[in-house]
């Protein structure tokens, strides 16, 4: 008796209804989590961002502004505003993405040679900020999409955290 080798044309196609049924169910969650990520790596980039002036006010013994701009945000000394000393878009492939700083008209904030912000802008534009939300633009309709915060403490560390989180949870704003 000779045994055959290989799978019926019936079993295979039984193998394949069940792998579409489950990469249909699992295609709507796959969507929140990739459109989460990139919400989450933006706020990351904003966050370094801020760290990098910071460090660049204590390195280089100066003022040094972190600005926000019509396509992300920039790193300029505060006495020479010209001289671009780190810039970045801020969206990292997530074009749908809306940037809300507080207070509501303050575009940037000055770190002193010490690395703590100064309570006023040196340039006078404005009051500096204190925090930066992001959310998914409006045009784009995910349930379940996670806003972030960026924080910035008085000592100028900033901090990304979930605005929706409860108070004690891990990663929740204070």
């Amino acid at each position: 008796m000779t045994r055959n080798r290989g799978f019926s044309l019936l079993e295979l196609l039984v193998v394949m209804s069940i792998l579409a049924i489950m990469a249909a169910a699992s295609a709507p969650t796959l969507r929140t989590t990739i459109a989460n990520a990139r919400i989450r790596t933006a706020g990351e980039s904003w966050r370094s961002g801020l760290e990098l002036a910071r460090g660049a006010a204590v390195r280089l013994n100066t003022s040094v502004e972190f600005v926000i701009t019509d396509s992300g945000w920039q790193v300029t000394r505060a006495d020479d505003t010209a001289t671009k000393l780190h810039q970045g878009t801020g969206r990292e492939g997530n074009a749908d993405l809306t940037i809300t700083p507080t207070p509501a008209d303050a575009d940037r904030i000055t770190f002193s040679s010490f690395g703590t912000p100064l309570p006023a802008n040196i340039n006078g534009e404005g009051p500096p900020l204190t925090q930066i939300d992001l959310t998914a633009d409006g045009n784009v309709v995910i349930e379940g999409l996670k806003p972030r915060r960026i924080q910035l403490s008085a000592s100028g560390s900033a901090r990304l955290c979930d605005p929706a989180a409860k108070a004690r949870a891990i990663g929740a704003c204070q």
